[in-house]
């Protein structure tokens, strides 16, 4: 058994890679690593049994999945994580939003415009605070409280005009984000200033999106959202708690892992809609509407991270029975793509990422 597992180009670090490597290792099948650039690409990956494909925000990232993915899952017929079914829509809420809706799932409501003055006509009229939202981006950015239509239409104007980069934030909307620390904001723009300028591998993430414009409905009263992962038939779920002062909860840091006070709704909610696509890996995020009724605001192939056991103390089956314990996604992944190896997975160091959360509850 030979698995070809990509490792991201241009990161110090893929604690991913090395979870997904070390569980194969420990099971005795062979890892072939690779990235986008490796020479011979196209050999390696026919002459491997699986493929695993994790594959982040990078624009490079981007364009060499939309062009290998179809070939592989479709073509080659290679069994591959994630397959195409459950990444086509990652990093892009408009088409998470319209995949949902025509399923008839309860996803927020919004408003999509490929039209300026169609866009400006309805600003008169909507009722506000709306929530704007480019496609990409994640870590509350890109997402901004629109209280009035003069900040609307100039969005509006914003975006069939000049576009808006993907990183765009003035400094009063990204100290809040940082909530407000110092240090951190330091730390964002020396990042900032070589990715803009001198990082190669990640300069796409400076492009602009124009031409579109959407807008998410505003749900009052959420102190926090509920973020749902299925792997398979199985789904965790843990709340985020919005930052002080702000309604994003996405990046906050302060996470409450008990399942008893986990919305069994939104659970079923997640697996039900993981079944329907045939989803390999999701995660959802919720919040309440006006009636208390559960509605998803995204959805991403792409969660956690390496530090995810810190907070994953359980899950439950699709029969909503809860499995208390320390547990690995990327293991319940690769046991579904090789269901007949029967994997066991080792003791694996914790290196996370989310350093600096507060976590409360049952862990």
């Amino acid at each position: 058994m030979r698995v070809a597992v990509y490792r991201l180009r241009g990161e110090k670090d893929d604690f991913e890679h090395e979870i997904y490597s070390t569980i194969l290792r420990y099971n005795g099948i062979e890892v072939i690593e690779f990235d986008y650039a490796t020479p011979d690409l196209m050999q390696i990956l026919r002459d491997s049994d699986a493929i695993v494909l994790k594959w982040g925000h990078s624009h490079n990232e981007h364009q060499f999945v939309r062009t290998y993915l179809p070939i592989l899952d479709f073509q080659m017929r290679k069994r591959i994580f994630p397959d195409y079914k459950t990444c086509w829509h990652y990093d892009d809420k408009v088409k998470q939003d319209l995949l949902l809706k025509q399923a008839g799932f309860p996803f927020v409501e919004s408003w999509l415009f490929y039209d300026k003055q169609q866009a400006l006509d309805w600003a008169e009229t909507a009722s506000y605070p709306l929530v704007f939202k480019l496609a990409q981006g994640a870590g509350s950015f890109n997402v901004f409280l629109v209280k009035n239509k003069i900040y609307a239409r100039k969005l509006i104007r914003q975006m069939f005009g000049v576009g808006r980069h993907l990183n765009t934030m003035s400094l009063a909307e990204r100290f809040g984000l940082v909530n407000k620390n110092l240090n951190k904001l330091l730390r964002y723009y020396r990042r900032e200033i070589y990715s803009r300028w001198l990082d190669q591998e990640h300069i796409g993430l400076w492009s602009k999106q124009k031409n579109y414009i959407y807008f998410q409905k505003f749900c009052p009263g959420n102190e926090y959202d509920t973020r749902v992962t299925t792997a398979g038939l199985r789904a965790h779920a843990f709340r985020r708690f919005v930052r002080k002062g702000d309604f994003r909860a996405s990046g906050g840091n302060t996470w409450d892992i008990n399942p008893e006070n986990i919305d069994l709704r939104m659970v079923r909610l997640a697996l039900d809609i993981s079944k329907h696509f045939g989803f390999q890996s999701m995660a959802y995020d919720f919040v309440y509407d006006e009636t208390g009724e559960p509605r998803i605001v995204e959805m991403s192939y792409m969660y956690g991270g390496a530090g995810y056991p810190d907070f994953m103390n359980g899950y439950w089956d699709f029969d909503l029975t809860w499995h208390p314990g320390r547990f690995w996604p990327q293991y319940f992944e690769l046991a579904d793509l090789l269901p007949e190896l029967s994997l066991t997975c080792p003791e694996l160091e914790t290196r996370t990422g989310y350093r600096h959360a507060k976590i409360i509850g049952n862990n």
